[in-house]
């Protein structure tokens, strides 16, 4: 059977934080049940057209998931297992944000087979969360993850650095936090500054001021190291994860896997077409009422926009690129084609082969955005 993957997306959350630019809404509580009943019919619209697939992975993400009811999530959950082929053993994933996880609701969870959870902290200083947009504290999050570990042994926490008023000791005190709470995974994402944000107007006017290039750079290396030396493997640019603790739905877009993405805004790709629906919630529920499905956009995706792609999304992970694979998978032979772009990373220490993979080196990693973009011609 041909495997794929299924993304359901929960716009809805407490508080839109100030750099955030995800399809999210904060509030619009009178929408709930309208949204999980066209997500239930969407789920059925494409379960007809995946009869032979088998579903390893599951992955509800937002927006903020949890500020659903206990009732809706049971609802979306149980159509899920109902409507689709899902593999005994798959990843399912739900994000949260402290605060919105009662014991009643990490125990519903896992009873409706939820088996990782993803909390939203970012940093461990109440201040800094209130300077961009949280809604919860840290002792919020302390709470929520300690009564979390009852019910789940598979946790990620996002953290993010390069934000306002975060220097390297505070992001050191950040790491040094979390790592002790042992998580089975870390998502370490840079600040990334958006137009149309909160944060970005606050920046240009001078009301935040943002850590230097170098500060941040500082940053991430200081995540490397310590995350590497408590165990952790770093196997893709901004995440980290015990072994055997790497997210198995992610790994599905990194190496180039077939996906639905269900939701207002969701993409999909596979058959090789990429599809994504539309991004207004209201012109979604309602072509969703209508039968109709609610593709705002679609491009077949040829073999050269197919090998493009999967160079890009492969050499994200640490390992690289295995080149026979490559070869022998997309009948493309990498080394010839781009072997000016390699020799021209290699000789400035960005780019490496190892073993017959293809990968960034320690140097490339921090500027893996410029080099990518040669493989983009």
């Amino acid at each position: 059977m041909n495997d794929i993957s299924l993304y359901i997306h929960i716009p809805f959350c407490l508080k839109k934080c100030y750099y955030c630019d995800f399809n999210s809404y904060p509030g619009m509580d009178d929408l709930k049940s309208t949204y999980v009943n066209a997500l239930i019919k969407e789920l059925y619209m494409y379960s007809y057209k995946l009869k032979g697939y088998v579903v390893r992975t599951v992955f509800i993400g937002g927006g903020t998931p949890t500020t659903f009811t206990i009732s809706q999530l049971s609802l979306l959950l149980n159509t899920v297992k109902s409507a689709y082929n899902i593999e005994k053993g798959a990843e399912i994933t739900i994000e949260a944000n402290p605060g919105t996880l009662s014991r009643d609701m990490l125990y519903a969870l896992s009873c409706l087979g939820v088996n990782r959870l993803s909390i939203g902290l970012q940093a461990v200083q109440d201040d800094i969360l209130k300077s961009i947009g949280r809604v919860h504290t840290y002792r919020q999050f302390l709470e929520n993850y300690n009564n979390a570990l009852a019910y789940f042994d598979n946790i990620n926490i996002d953290l993010m650095f390069g934000l306002p008023f975060q220097t390297v000791d505070l992001w050191l005190e950040t790491l040094d936090t979390i790592i002790a709470l042992k998580p089975q995974h870390l998502s370490c994402y840079s600040l990334i500054l958006e137009e149309h944000t909160p944060m970005y107007d606050m920046v240009r006017k001078g009301v935040y001021k943002l850590p230097d290039e170098e500060t941040e750079r500082q940053m991430y290396y200081e995540a490397k190291k310590k995350l590497r030396s408590a165990g952790y493997r770093h196997y893709e640019i901004s995440n980290f994860a015990l072994p055997g603790y790497e997210c198995r739905h992610n790994m599905v877009y990194w190496t180039g896997g077939q996906y639905v993405g269900v939701g207002v805004g969701a993409s999909s790709y596979y058959s090789n077409i990429r599809y994504k629906n539309v991004d207004s919630i209201e012109d979604y529920i309602d072509r969703v009422y209508k039968d109709l499905l609610p593709i705002d956009e679609f491009d077949y995706v040829d073999s050269q926009q197919m090998v493009i792609y999967a160079i890009i999304t492969g050499l994200r992970l640490i390992d690289g690129i295995n080149l026979d694979e490559f070869r022998q998978k997309y009948r493309f032979d990498i080394e010839k084609e781009y072997g000016d772009v390699i020799e021209k990373y290699s000789d400035l220490d960005l780019l490496e082969i190892k073993n017959g993979r293809l990968k960034f080196t320690e140097k490339g990693i921090d500027v893996s955005n410029t080099v990518l973009c040669d493989f983009l011609r």
